[in-house]
């Protein structure tokens, strides 16, 4: 047990090591999207900063609703959503770390959990994890820790459940927003959508051929928000910086 939680401790301060900005020169995958950035603005003083998100000013007004993917064991920014405007929020993650969480939580009447993730398919799919403390993912990963099985609805199935106009949505989703999105974009699922956070996570330390597929899909995307005529912002990050690109998109 002792062997165990030291090369735990080991491998923790080695990932640490390994993702100090000082060595994405290093990082081929690290400097394609420190690259990738430098072509789009970053949000500026015309959004709100709420927890550790961003919403812009003159769009939000705080009658809209909220769907919001991804929750761990942080619910700050809803929270917040709720303090400030008084939102309907609806909160949905399948994964069983974020479940208890939400099970110890005195949640606001004004948000409605659902133990259900997201998907360009609906059904039922499988989450790998890497680590015991790592975030389970969509991705398939060489070496996997545990898998589980969890129900995932299709944006189809998420307008049924709201049964509202929504006119934003927040993507922290571990690997499923590129498609998601692309989904939402391709086909104008929900005309009413007028921001659309997310954060698109490259599989770091993943099989190559996950790397390769994640740049095919996120540039295909990329070209469908320009050809859609949507915004896109980056969201800034203080460290641990081009490991994914955290976005605000604004309908125009």
């Amino acid at each position: 047990m002792l062997i165990k939680k030291i090369l735990h401790l080991l491998y923790v301060y080695f990932i640490k090591f390994i993702r100090n900005d000082a060595f994405i020169i290093f990082s081929r995958k690290r400097r394609y999207l420190r690259n990738l950035s430098k072509k789009y603005k970053y949000i500026d003083d015309s959004f709100h900063k709420i927890a550790n998100y961003y919403v812009p000013k003159n769009l939000f007004n705080g009658e809209e609703v909220v769907a919001s993917f991804g929750v761990g064991s942080d619910i700050e920014f809803e929270n917040q959503l709720v303090n400030l405007f008084n939102q309907e929020i609806f909160l949905f993650d399948p994964t069983p770390k974020s479940i208890e969480y939400i099970s110890k939580s005195n949640l606001s009447q004004n948000i409605n959990f659902f133990p259900l993730g997201i998907s360009s398919t609906a059904g039922v799919h499988k989450f790998y994890q890497t680590k015991p403390w790592s975030d389970y993912t969509i991705m398939k990963p060489k070496k996997i820790f545990d898998e589980i099985s969890v129900q995932f609805i299709d944006v189809e199935k998420l307008i049924s459940i709201i049964n509202k106009p929504m006119s934003m949505m927040k993507l922290d989703i571990e690997g499923a927003a590129i498609s998601v999105v692309h989904n939402i974009l391709e086909n104008n699922l929900i005309p009413e959508l007028k921001i659309i956070i997310a954060e698109f996570e490259a599989p770091m330390y993943q099989r190559n051929e996950n790397f390769i597929e994640y740049k095919k899909d996120l540039e295909s995307l990329l070209d469908l928000i320009k050809i859609k005529q949507w915004k896109l912002f980056l969201i800034p990050k203080q460290k641990n910086k081009y490991v994914s690109l955290e976005v605000v998109l604004i309908s125009n």
